[in-house]
């Protein structure tokens, strides 16, 4: 295969590309389109292999098999042995990452993933693998597509024509992904994921490989070279100031990727080299584009993680500092030790192309062993007593702990009598409560249960995912993937059994997710929002004849809690934050509840933040399964708490709470 001499201004231009990318994930406003230089990286790589793949096609001397074997060398060692690091921490940190990290083997990450520019995505130690996606996607059906293009053109045109058409083919690709980069970016139904489609990335791709297949012109003087390269830089510069990401990639994209066009194309020694290429060709450049790819690589899941950790996307200078430093010392011994011996390394396709298939498939198998497959319902085998995932996002162990004899049952057309034998918890006797609500109300239950037991009351414990009792059907927020048929026909017959029975029981609990569902704070969109009407008319009229007692809901929190056996075994605490916010369902549900005669709000906020104070860690163990629920040990807590704190009996004093109104 044709080699080339190395120029240092594309090393140069890798390092302005890689700069920009760190400063604008280390901090937006210090260069605002900063996220362009992903484009750039596009270009530049489109436009290198295009050189040699087209250069080895007219000389006879390109091989597939050599080309994908340089490709498995360069790209894969660095890549998987990130990804092998990153993997592990997510084990141990927040399994929920790992459901789509299979994908990153496969190079599909990018159909996996979300928005961009959301506050969740920063905390997605994956999210930088979606680029690496793109351009391996590119260049599986690149090489073949050129060389179809070449063969044909030729017995058609003749040679010397094919060359001149063959430009056609990567105009035609970018055209038509640019179009459709700006229909996708401007769709509602698209633009939050637009950035990530592969067809408008393939356009981008395409203006390098156009560029390289350019003919290079003798008669490019120094200051044609000059004004070229100058115009690049400045659009460049121009869209690092001002792009804007709502409408990204889209035509925007076209300023950063002409700009590198430019600038790649404008070399010419022999007409003397342009002073914007002789600045990227730097020693200080060129030092930092050698290890460009390392650095992309390490950069994000650093500052995820610390992210992560803190609970903010802010860092401080201090935080930055040590992640800088990090990252470039990561990147070097990457480079130095990994990245470089592998590409010098002797072994061909009979050798790489198996390993690099085998490694992917193992750790796919490995990824899998730590998740499950939901679809074949197969648990997860390793970390399964504290990675808390499945394929599909879900928690394995939401349920595990917790006692809901009656969660998400369907219990139509049954008598009271059916409904408290299968649903009873706490004392042994016949039930007097009714404990109603949604997945809160049954991660609640170890709590109502213990205490129960203790005190000599029993409940009939009854729940349905998202059904609001203050609403009086299925949370008007609720996700579609939990707005379910038959969801919704449980919760009309949860709603229904409370109607018929209600005066049948001496009191009626209801524990709901308020700060998810109730409050004026889309805790979802991450927005306020009008809070959904609270259904005084059907409460007033229950209330009437059965107290109803609605309790304090569990806070919100920025992450899904679980407990690291690693950062145990290290004596470094790990925890949850609350999210800004994500407590203002408590405040309103209690002053709808202030209105209605019968009902009562039983405040427990001062027993959640005994549990909660640590970082929602108590005595070592996380006390949510997710980002919102109680997990058992965090309910049996709760209960432990109150034990500790007040010898009177907790049913006693939460049903003379009437008395006091």
């Amino acid at each position: 295969m044709s080699k080339q001499t190395r120029r240092p201004d594309i090393d140069g231009l890798r390092a302005v590309a890689i700069l920009s990318v760190m400063a604008f994930h280390f901090n937006p406003r210090w260069l605002p389109g900063g996220f362009a230089g992903v484009d750039i990286f596009f270009v530049i790589s489109a436009y290198l292999i295009t050189s040699i793949i087209h250069a080895g096609m007219l000389d006879g001397s390109f091989s597939y098999q050599a080309f994908y074997v340089r490709r498995i060398k360069r790209i894969f060692p660095a890549s998987i042995l990130v990804f092998g690091v990153t993997a592990f921490l997510a084990s141990q940190l927040n399994g929920l990452l790992l459901s789509d990290a299979k994908y990153v083997l496969l190079f599909l990450f990018n159909s996996h993933t979300s928005n961009y520019f959301t506050q969740n995505s920063q905390t997605n130690f994956f999210l930088h693998y979606w680029s690496l996606s793109i351009e391996e996607q590119f260049y599986f059906i690149w090489p073949p597509l050129l060389g179809l293009a070449l063969w044909g053109g030729a017995h058609l045109f003749g040679p010397n024509t094919c060359r001149r058409w063959l430009r056609a083919l990567p105009l035609a690709i970018a055209v038509t992904g640019f179009v459709l980069g700006e229909i996708w970016v401007h769709d509602p139904a698209s633009s939050g994921t637009a950035y990530f489609y592969s067809m408008p990335r393939f356009g981008e791709l395409a203006i390098g490989a156009f560029a390289a297949l350019l003919p290079r012109s003798p008669s490019l003087g120094r200051l044609a070279g000059n004004l070229l390269s100058a115009a690049g830089a400045l659009a460049i510069a121009l869209a690092f100031v001002f792009l804007d990401e709502k409408v990204y990639p889209g035509v925007q994209a076209l300023l950063p990727c002409v700009g590198a066009a430019l600038i790649l194309y404008c070399w010419n020694p022999a007409g003397g080299v342009a002073l914007v290429n002789r600045v990227l060709g730097s020693r200080p450049l060129v030092l930092i584009g050698l290890i460009s790819y390392s650095l992309y690589l390490w950069h994000w899941p650093v500052l995820s993680i610390m992210r992560f950790w803190r609970g903010q996307n802010a860092l401080p200078a201090s935080w930055m500092a040590s992640a800088l430093g990090l990252i470039f010392l990561l990147s070097i011994a990457t480079y130095h030790f990994v990245e470089q011996p592998f590409i010098r390394s002797k072994p061909g396709f009979k050798v790489v192309f198996p390993a690099f298939v085998s490694t992917t498939l193992a750790g796919v198998a490995l990824i899998l062993m730590m998740t499950g497959v939901d679809a074949y319902n197969i648990a997860p085998v390793l970390g399964r007593t504290f990675t808390n995932v499945t394929i599909d996002g879900q928690n394995t162990h939401l349920t595990s702990g917790w006692i809901d004899p009656c969660f998400d049952k369907s219990f139509h057309g049954k008598s009271k009598d059916v409904v408290d034998r299968t649903c009873a918890i706490g004392a042994a006797r016949s039930p007097s409560i009714l404990l109603v609500g949604d997945s809160h109300g049954a991660a609640i239950g170890a709590f109502m249960d213990q205490l129960g037991k203790r005190e000599g009351f029993a409940l009939t414990s009854y729940e349905v995912g998202a059904c609001q009792i203050a609403e009086w059907g299925l949370a008007a927020r609720a996700p579609d993937v939990v707005r379910t048929p038959e969801r919704i026909r449980n919760c009309q017959d949860m709603l229904a059994f409370i109607k018929a029975n209600h005066e049948k029981y001496q009191a009626i609990f209801v524990v709901n997710a308020f700060n998810l569902f109730a409050g004026d704070y889309n805790v979802f969109s991450h927005a306020p929002e009008a809070a959904p009407s609270v259904r005084v008319d059907i409460l007033s009229e229950i209330a009437k004849t059965t107290p109803i007692y609605f309790f304090y809901d569990s806070p919100v929190i920025d992450r899904s809690i679980q407990y690291s056996p690693f950062f145990a075994w290290l004596h470094l605490p790990t925890g949850g934050y609350p999210v800004k916010d994500g407590d203002r369902g408590n405040p309103l549900i209690a002053r709808a509840v202030a209105s209605i005669p019968g009902a009562h709000w039983i405040d427990l906020g001062d027993s959640y933040h005994a549990l909660t104070k640590d970082h929602f860690v108590y005595k070592g163990y996380p006390v949510y399964v997710d980002s919102n629920h109680l997990n058992g040990y965090g309910a049996r807590s709760l209960a432990d708490i109150f034990i500790q704190g007040d010898d009177a009996c907790f049913f006693c004093r939460v049903l003379t709470a009437q008395s006091s109104r």
